[in-house]
């Protein structure tokens, strides 16, 4: 290979994820302060997760892709609508100063509406109004990381927060295969001649139901400030081949159900945070995915700063 395999600072026989796990990892290993990733599935969450760092997948649109991907029109559309660029860092106020920097007009990517991202103070506790979920209806998800999200969510409303175990109701399971249509659809179109592609009447469908389920959560977020659920299914597991199965508590799951957690807000273009919360029975770490309203990105931001004071902040990896 042109570069080595990339490993986990916290046990270099495991992952860092991917396909942000080399600014992950070099971010907890003490290497950079601040890294940016892309994330069109949880390429930003997922390594945040698995490495212990902080991660931040902005609002669709907001932060220009110049640069760091294909221009339209050789971006295909399908994948425009998933993809997003944002933060790695050790720290919330590191997300937050990051963001402001790279979100907004480029004037290039035509996309990325000239609005300023504004300022959002950190909320008090007392004033939150805090929905968890330990586990999405049908994915995998480990005992540890469920159990985690759960006894976060109660440190919380210890903290003062109107906290409830919630999610909007709908078809998870559609939702999740419509994310694979889409992203299905840009392999077609990106590296497969165009008679494989899918028919306008078929994308068109795919594109109102991507609507619908925008719609929902927004609906759900009337009633809440912020969802805290995991990221991945898993903490860190050994390197093994790209698309070998991946032990859920000694279960063997389908590689790609790893994306699962995080790779639906990529299809509603949601904003979502990760932040560490803890570590597992093997010392591996936990992140809790925060997800917002559309276009709350500071607020978004500005809550995870508060509920981040609730936990250990960033643990250096042992040995380092």
């Amino acid at each position: 290979p042109i570069f080595g395999r990339t490993v986990n600072p916290w046990d270099v026989t495991r992952t860092p994820g991917g396909s942000s796990g080399g600014a992950a990892a070099a971010v907890a290993a003490g290497l950079v302060p601040l890294e940016i990733g892309s994330d069109a599935g949880g390429s930003i969450r997922m390594p945040a997760h698995l490495c212990g760092v902080y991660g931040f997948k902005p609002t669709q649109a907001t932060v220009p892709i110049t640069g760091s991907y294909a221009d339209p029109p050789d971006l295909p559309r399908s994948f425009r609508l998933l993809f997003d660029i944002g933060p790695l860092a050790r720290d919330v106020d590191d997300l937050i100063l990051a963001h402001r920097i790279i979100a907004g007009a480029d004037g290039l990517d035509t996309e990325v509406p000239p609005v300023a991202t504004g300022e959002a103070p950190e909320p008090p506790l007392g004033k939150l109004r805090v929905a968890f979920a330990p586990e999405f209806p049908g994915v995998p998800t480990a005992l540890d990381i469920a159990d985690a999200i759960a006894g976060f969510a109660g440190a919380i409303e210890v903290g003062g927060a109107r906290v409830g175990q919630a999610l909007p109701r709908h078809d998870f399971a559609a939702e999740r295969a419509l994310f694979s249509d889409l992203i299905t659809w840009y392999s077609q179109v990106f590296r497969q001649p165009r008679e494989t592609s899918p028919s306008l009447a078929a994308y068109l469908e795919a594109l109102n139901q991507r609507d619908e389920f925008i719609a929902a959560w927004e609906r759900f977020f009337d009633g809440w400030d912020v969802l805290v659920c995991p990221a991945m299914m898993c903490t860190a597991f050994r390197h093994r081949e790209m698309g070998a199965p991946i032990p859920v508590d000694g279960i063997e799951t389908p590689y790609w159900s790893g994306l699962s957690h995080a790779c639906r807000f990529n299809l509603t273009g949601h904003p979502a945070a990760v932040i560490p919360i803890g570590v597992d029975r093997e010392g591996l770490p936990i992140g809790a995915q925060l997800v917002g309203r559309r276009h709350s990105d500071m607020k978004l931001l500005a809550v995870a700063k508060a509920l981040a004071r609730l936990t250990d902040g960033f643990v250096r990896p042992p040995g380092l």
